[in-house]
């Protein structure tokens, strides 16, 4: 498959290039690094848009702008925490309140961009180890836009945090006696041997950068470059995101500073 913009594939550990594909890890022996992305000499826009996919298409390694259109989602409320600033003596303090989202997580964010990059594609089932939020969001999304199959594995412990009330079709979930680790094996290895794909996690560079935008977002609804950014993280994913999308605003002159 052929990206529609000139998007090149990099390994962040030993610097060896790909072409734009469904590329989670660096193949090169004993490497196995995170893949980022360069994007070459596209120009850049950033559109008055309420769409993030839209929005930061051109800073995204998202090759298709319908595609992002038809996945995609609606920016979330920025906060401005006066009252709690004024107790802790910070008058500049924001929330961004990625729980507006249909399944109550940042990971419905994500996984619009997932989707605008697994059509991009072609693939039509994916395989992941879920804590619950991953697993609910791209059931969702699944549930609203047909044309992919998933496999969720999740360890007991995470049922309760997957909010599919209903059957949805073209999903499946499997219940692992285990941990998350346990689970992420199992899935890896069912995928492996069906000749699917998992969807990388945090190794995810699509799901990284459409993470990242939430902060992209955030400086902009405040108008402001921030001195500190406060996330939770469980893999990493979030964080990461955020990082290597505010080196791309610095880069193109949006900001004055990394946080």
């Amino acid at each position: 498959m052929v990206a529609k913009k000139d998007i090149q594939l990099i390994c962040k550990n030993c610097g060896r290039e790909y072409p734009y594909g469904f590329q989670m890890h660096c193949t090169t022996d004993e490497c196995k690094g995170f893949i980022s992305f360069s994007l070459g000499d596209n120009k850049i826009i950033l559109r008055k848009d309420d769409n993030p996919l839209v929005r930061y298409f051109d800073i995204l390694p998202i090759p298709s702008l319908e595609d992002a259109k038809y996945f995609g989602i609606q920016n979330t409320t920025l906060v401005h925490a006066k009252e709690l600033g004024r107790r802790i003596g910070l008058d500049n303090l924001y929330i961004k309140c990625e729980g507006e989202y249909p399944t109550g997580t940042t990971k419905d964010r994500i996984n619009a961009g997932n989707r605008a990059f697994l059509a991009s594609q072609e693939i039509e089932s994916i395989v992941s180890a879920s804590t619950g939020s991953n697993s609910s969001s791209l059931a969702y999304s699944i549930q609203k836009w047909s044309g992919l199959k998933a496999q969720f594995f999740l360890a007991p412990d995470f049922l309760m945090r997957h909010h599919q009330r209903e059957d949805i079709e073209g999903v499946e979930i499997y219940l692992i006696a285990g941990g998350y680790e346990y689970a992420s094996r199992i899935a890896k290895n069912y995928a492996k041997s069906f000749g699917l794909k998992t969807d990388g996690g945090a190794r995810n560079f699509v799901k990284r950068a459409v993470a990242g935008t939430a902060i992209l977002e955030a400086r902009d609804q405040a108008g402001k470059d921030f001195d500190w950014l406060f996330q939770a993280v469980s893999s990493g994913m979030g964080l990461i995101g955020s990082y290597e999308m505010l080196q791309i605003y610095k880069n193109i002159g949006m900001i004055g500073r990394m946080p």
